[in-house]
């Protein structure tokens, strides 16, 4: 998907209908990522929603559903059912394929704080269906009533128009632990949206308690993958450590993930990709966690685990994803060269772009930001000697995304003046 120049986006479900106990049921087709409908249900009595898509979904396309688990744990989750249908007519559904109820929703549902769980509807013999929507089923285990939440359903489908490919859409958090239990909710992550809203005052807040080994995480989603090299830029404050280096970072641990697969291994302070500095100009001890990405991702999962003894608190304050600058190779007549250059050979400078992106547009501008030519190579117009700034800048197909600049400077000199001789005579 990172490959084309044809980005994507979310298609989300935008219909709902239900049977039992389904309250607010509306959030969970209101394309906000933080509300979410309830369903309720006992031993006795199941409750369904259904969330239907505005289109038909072609076959082989996943769907993805946010939702938590449900109140019981995972002893509930075999009362669960995740299930695609075709709607003939309003309120005619038919099941598309096979129904999932197994333990592969184990691996995203035992946890508190919302998750999301991709399937690609098939029969039993795994042959794809057409689909119109997905529906979730819960039913309850004993007299006591359980409940769950449902956050939305959404499908990727080509963008029609640009995208601001670095923006962050959506995110999970909650606990990371085996099983979740009244001790696991003493650990919590307080106010999450807060991690990505720009405001460098606010913060999420990722708390352990006195104990409590088990754990958080907060998940952060852009909107598209990036492309191998982008930059990840945490900015965050340790209030356990308020002096803070890689080497105290215990516990803590950053994970790339393209859609729900790795982007590499975790990156933990002992990591050589990590980068971290104390924040210029910021009010507060606050710390900027940086690392270029070798893979590409669209979205990372920040991870604090309790230390023992001490209760733990990390705030994050900002998490953004930085487009790589361009790489370039600076040539005279063909060969490695360096500045200065003589203005005798400034017509055979050539600055070539290295490591050109496919889906990428190349920009030369002087240092009045003045276009000077575009593509993946560049020549300098200069007649006379001088220092001259100028600049490259990549802006990616499909994304609104501010051009990626990065400065370069060339050093002319002037033709050396005629030689002056000395005649010296014998006295």
């Amino acid at each position: 998907m990172y490959a084309q120049c044809t980005r994507q986006e979310r298609l989300y479900a935008s219909a709902t209908a239900s049977t039992g106990n389904v309250a607010d049921e509306g959030n969970a087709v209101d394309d906000l990522v933080n509300s979410a409908s309830t369903i309720s249900a006992t031993l006795v009595f199941t409750s369904t929603q259904y969330l239907r898509f505005s289109e038909r979904i072609a076959g082989g396309t996943p769907v993805t559903i946010k939702l938590t688990a449900p109140s019981g744990g995972i002893g509930v989750l075999s009362n669960l059912t995740l299930q695609a249908y075709t709607e003939s007519a309003p309120g005619v559904r038919t099941n598309a394929g096979a129904a999932v109820v197994d333990a592969s929703l184990l691996s995203v549902l035992t946890a508190s704080g919302g998750m999301e769980y991709t399937f690609t509807p098939k029969t039993g013999a795994g042959a794809n269906v057409d689909y119109d929507g997905v529906s979730v089923k819960l039913g309850g285990v004993n007299l006591t009533t359980v409940s769950m939440s449902v956050y939305h359903a959404f499908v990727m489908k080509n963008a029609t128009a640009d995208v601001s490919c670095n923006q962050v859409i959506d995110y999970l958090y909650g606990v990371k632990a085996a099983a979740v239990n009244l001790l696991t909710f003493a650990n919590k992550v307080e106010e999450p949206e807060k991690a990505f809203d720009g405001d460098l005052a606010s913060y999420a807040a990722l708390k352990t308690a006195v104990g409590v080994l088990t754990g958080l995480y907060e998940t952060v989603i852009f909107k598209t993958p990036s492309q191998p090299g982008d930059s990840l830029r945490i900015i965050l404050k340790d209030l356990n450590n308020p002096v803070l280096t890689l080497a105290l970072l215990n516990g803590f641990s950053v994970q790339p993930y393209l859609g729900q697969t790795p982007a590499g291994s975790p990156l933990t302070g002992a990591s050589t990709l990590l980068n971290l500095r104390l924040l210029e100009g910021g009010t507060e001890q606050q710390y900027v966690l940086t690392a270029a990405i070798p893979d590409p991702f669209d979205r990372v999962e920040i991870i604090v685990a309790g230390l023992a003894g001490v209760a733990r608190e990390l705030r994050i304050y900002d998490v953004t994803r930085i487009a790589r600058e361009p790489d370039f190779n600076f040539t005279v007549s063909g060969q490695p060269g360096s500045s200065p250059v003589c203005i005798t050979k400034v017509n055979n400078v050539l600055y070539t772009i290295t490591g050109a992106e496919s889906c990428a547009a190349y920009r030369w501008y002087g240092a009045d930001n003045t276009l000077l030519a575009s593509g993946p190579s560049f020549t300098p117009t200069v007649t006379t000697a001088g220092t001259y700034t100028y600049y490259v800048a990549a802006q990616r197909t499909g994304c609104t995304n501010v051009e990626t600049k990065k400065q370069l400077s060339l050093t002319v000199g002037a033709l050396p003046g005629p030689p002056t001789l000395t005649i010296q005579t014998n006295p």
